[in-house]
Order: structure tokens, then sequence, then C-alpha cells
């Protein structure tokens, strides 16, 4: 089991169950919920971050500085939530994204470790784009970011429990 994608897996699986079952899909609530997965995400890149040794420690540095900033941003918003929201979210989505390309790319893209960077890449850049592309009502917006989390929550599981060759 790869402990850094189960962990994730557990954070995003625990922000789209949050989204999920939440009665009001307002923007204070995507708010709260991009600030928990982004500083969620942050913590768990960090300790994984430990375990590895050589130059891939550092190539995590941009993904953790990414959710700190983004965590840091939301928990200072306290006017045009929605507005702070569609950003936050479309800037996470196409930072982290663009990272996670990059990293699928640096692994190899013919590797299972390359294949779950690059799944990962294309969710997080489809969501950035849906958010700058195409304006949606504030229920929607947060429901799409709720969705994102679970597939991406079920991808980590999946590939943490896939067995390496």
């Amino acid at each position: 089991m790869k402990i850094g994608q189960f962990l994730r897996a557990l954070v995003a699986l625990g922000v789209g169950i949050f989204i999920t079952f939440s009665q009001d899909h307002s923007a204070a609530l995507g708010l709260i919920a991009i600030v928990i997965f982004s500083l969620a995400t942050a913590a768990v890149t960090t300790v994984e971050a430990f375990a590895i040794k050589g130059s891939a420690k550092i190539e995590t540095i941009p993904a953790i500085v990414l959710g700190i900033v983004i965590g840091s941003l939301g928990l200072m918003v306290t006017e045009n939530q929605t507005q702070a929201f569609v950003l936050l979210v479309a800037a996470w989505g196409i930072l982290a994204g663009s990272f996670e390309l990059y990293q699928a790319r640096s692994v190899g893209l013919k590797t299972q470790n390359g294949r779950d960077y690059l799944i990962s890449a294309v969710f997080s850049l489809v969501l950035g784009a849906l958010f700058i592309i195409n304006p949606l009502d504030i229920v929607s917006m947060v429901g799409f970011f709720g969705a994102f989390a679970v597939m991406s929550g079920v991808h980590l599981g999946i590939a943490a429990f896939t067995p390496g060759k």
C-alpha cells in the first residue's frame, strides 16, 4: 500500500462526503472545503516528503507551498466569497494539475506512478478549466468541487492499493 496516496484519498473522500451531505452548498461551505482540502493535502505531502530520499523530495515543495497558500488565502476571505471560491479552486486546479503533469512526465508516463499522476492531473486541470471557462451558480460550483473530491479520492484509493511491479 502506498501510504501517501491512501492519506490523500482519505482527505479527498472526506471533503467530498462533507460537501455531498451538506444541505447548504453556499460559497462559505465551498471555502471551508477548499481550505480543508488544500491544507490537509499540504500536510500529507509534507509528511510524505520526509519519507522520500533524493531529488524527489525537492519536487514536492511546490505542491506543499501551493496547498498552504490556497488554504491561507481561503481563510482570509471575508467578502465576495463566491468570487474568492471560484478563483481559489481555479488557481488550485490549474497549478496543481500542471505540477502533477510535470510529475507524471518526470516519473515516466509508462510507469504506474506516472499514469496515476497523469489521471490526477487531468482531474485537476479539468476542474480548473471548468471554473475559468464556464461560470456557473455557486451551488453547481460547490457540487462540482465535491464531485472532483470524490472522484480523486476513489482514484487515489485504488492507486494506493494497486500492487507495484
